[in-house]
């Protein structure tokens, strides 16, 4: 019903049947009010603002006028605070994807330096396999050594025992 008032009195208004439009917007004005239509009732009050005017009623075309003026600064102080919402969570979403991203990061840089002490201690590992594999082969070959030493060393003391020996014998034939 109220929409019906609303497009009938716009068909009026655009008729140039002023004192109807005044007539048949006070019902829908009420009902916008109550409902808080605000949009619809800056549209009303901007109707019977013209209607007033033009009829020569100029004091009721500035109320209704004025009355028009505040509902759209209003409307447009609900719009910026939706926008300053819709900012601060666009916003605030943002922040969150960043603090994630970051996160994600540093998680990545934790796991790259694991990985990097992990290569270090295996190459480690394998450098003290290596040299604990060559000292055993050193230590081998040092005692292969010293036992051919030692035994190079016991020959040649028999060998000189031997000579003196043989030396004794040959002195003793020959004296």
């Amino acid at each position: 019903m109220v929409g019906s008032k609303i497009t009938e009195s716009l068909n009026l208004l655009n008729l140039g049947r002023h004192e109807e439009v005044v007539v048949n917007l006070q019902k829908p004005i009420e009902l916008a009010a109550k409902s808080g239509w605000l949009i619809e009732l800056n549209q009303m009050y901007s109707w019977l603002a013209v209607s007033h005017a033009t009829l020569g009623n100029n004091r009721e075309g500035a109320i209704n006028g004025s009355r028009a003026f505040t509902i759209y600064k209003h409307i447009v102080k609900q719009e910026r605070e939706l926008q300053m919402e819709a900012l601060e969570a666009n916003y605030e979403k943002e922040k969150q994807k960043r603090i994630a991203t970051e996160a994600l990061v540093r998680a990545e840089e934790k796991v790259k330096q694991r990985n990097i002490v992990l290569v270090f201690l295996f190459f480690l590992s394998v450098s003290v396999l290596i040299i604990t594999l060559a000292y055993r082969k050193i230590a081998k070959q040092n005692k292969e050594l010293y036992q051919a030493l030692e035994e190079k060393e016991r020959l040649a003391k028999e060998k000189q025992g031997v000579k003196k020996t043989n030396l004794t014998v040959l002195k003793s034939l020959l004296f």
